[in-house]
This record gives C-alpha cells, structure tokens and sequence, in this order.
C-alpha cells in the first residue's frame, strides 16, 4: 500500500512481479496480492479534513478481514508518515503490518525487492 503517490510505481510493478512469479500459488486461501495507489500523501497538510481522510481509507484497506497482511511503502519524506499509519494498531497485530521506505530501502528496484522478500517471509515462501 502506497503512503504517498511517489510510492505509487514501486508497489504496482512488485505486485505485478509476485503475480507473475506465481509465489502464492501454493497458498489456496491467498488470493494474490492489490497495489493500493492513490494520488496524494506528500504536499499536503499534515492535518485537517484531507489528511484525516486518506488516513481513514488507508488504514480501512489495511484492516479490512480479507487483507491478511500488508506492506506500507512510502518515500520517506511525505507528510502521510508510515510510523503514523502503523501506531493505528499499537502493539496488536504488528505481524500484519508491515513498513518500507525507498529512501532508506535504497531506491525503486531494491524496494520492490524487499517488498517480494517481505510476501515471501510472509507466507512461507
């Protein structure tokens, strides 16, 4: 799930890479994996109506009873902060919730590299 739209190729291209690897196959109760993008997160207030928003929505996919985990992606420097998102679920459920940043991963290809990394530990692989 993209915190920030600069996030935005990074989450669709390791999805589309998962699902072309076939990781998940073995996994009858894994549907696959969703590239969660949106078009904001990073010049915006860091409080108000439009922050509370996007807040609501992301944490809403988050914990929806049909995702079984996910992998926030963000920048790293946008005002929509993972560690924000993440203390929604204080110390429950930290299994499910999962951060990367491109800035402290080491750029696009070695997130998306991470993010594969992170669904496989996830589910076995």
């Amino acid at each position: 799930m993209a915190t920030v739209n600069r996030s935005a190729t990074v989450i669709r291209r390791a999805a589309s890479e998962i699902a072309a690897s076939r990781l998940l196959e073995d996994y009858a109760s894994v549907d696959g994996v969703v590239a969660l993008a949106h078009g904001t997160g990073c010049g915006m207030a860091n409080s108000g109506w439009g922050f509370d928003i996007l807040d609501r929505v992301l944490w809403g996919h988050a914990i929806h009873p049909n995702v079984g985990a996910t992998v926030f992606v963000g920048l790293g420097c946008e005002v929509m902060q993972i560690a924000g998102m993440q203390s929604h679920s204080g110390t429950a459920g930290t299994d499910r919730f999962h951060a990367l940043t491109i800035q402290d991963t080491g750029g696009t290809r070695a997130t998306i590299d991470a993010i594969k990394t992170h669904v496989a530990l996830l589910h076995g692989a």
